[in-house]
């Protein structure tokens, strides 16, 4: 999370491993020397059997730094299988009877199956990362993604990541093109409303194509600027809105 370009004021850690407890072990270490950690979204098999006692075993060892999960749907031979299993609508079940969250990872074509996933799951609270991944490379599926988020959206236990679009996009002109990426945010924007977008970074993913942290808080500024974004809004995109969504106390 960042409020402007100089404060950090903390921050959310999303996997990088799949399915370990060890680096939620090594990030609750961290977070004891350094203060601005104020949570991790941990890659968990949410299909394992046994997830509520990994859950509860976690919850007890590392106090409150676990806020949500993620699973990296790239690493699954069929994404839609997977989300659409009943071995995973129980197991995000059972997050939210751990007051936890869970981090949807989609591309384009795996957004119908968690339509499917959310509309079975109620009283969970999920967040689409990187708003779906569109193929800002190739401009193409644009219509077909644009009528499955505005579906997702009308879920009121979703929201959305205005981020990641940064290494989707072609070369360094396109990467710093509001103009490129803008239709995207205002459709996103539109459909979720200021209450349910949240910024990501996807640092330090985006130094892969030459961009820092700085850098990608100032594009998503000026874009959103663009949307018509007051000051208020910026506030509860960049900061609050995380701080409600992960239970954060800030």
């Amino acid at each position: 999370m960042a409020a402007n370009l100089s404060n950090v004021m903390g921050v959310v850690f999303l996997q990088v491993l799949h399915d370990s407890v060890h680096e939620i072990e090594w990030l609750y270490r961290l977070s004891k020397e350094n203060s601005i950690i104020k949570g991790v979204v941990a890659g968990i098999d949410v299909a394992n059997p046994k997830l509520s006692d990994t859950l509860s075993d976690i919850q007890e060892k590392y106090d409150r730094i676990l806020v949500g999960v993620r699973h990296i749907l790239d690493f699954e031979a069929d994404g839609c299988k997977w989300l659409e299993s009943d071995a995973v609508e129980t197991g995000v079940k059972t997050l939210a009877r751990h007051g936890l969250s869970f981090d949807l990872l989609l591309r384009p074509p795996l957004i119908k199956s968690a339509i499917k996933l959310v509309k079975k799951c109620p009283g969970v609270k999920f967040v689409v990362d990187h708003i779906a991944k569109p193929y800002v490379k190739d401009q193409t599926g644009f219509e077909e993604w644009r009528q499955e988020m505005k579906e997702l959206s009308e879920f009121p236990n979703v929201w959305c990541k205005i981020s990641g679009l940064v290494t989707e996009a072609d070369d360094a002109k396109q990467k710093l093109d509001v103009d490129l990426f803008l239709p995207l945010v205002q459709h996103i924007w539109g459909c979720f409303g200021e209450d349910r977008v949240m910024f990501g970074s996807d640092w330090p993913v985006c130094r892969l194509v030459h961009f820092e942290h700085s850098h990608v808080v100032k594009l998503y500024r000026d874009i959103l600027v663009a949307c018509g974004a007051s000051e208020g809004q910026l506030r509860k995109y960049f900061y609050r809105n995380t701080c409600n969504f992960y239970g954060l106390q800030i």
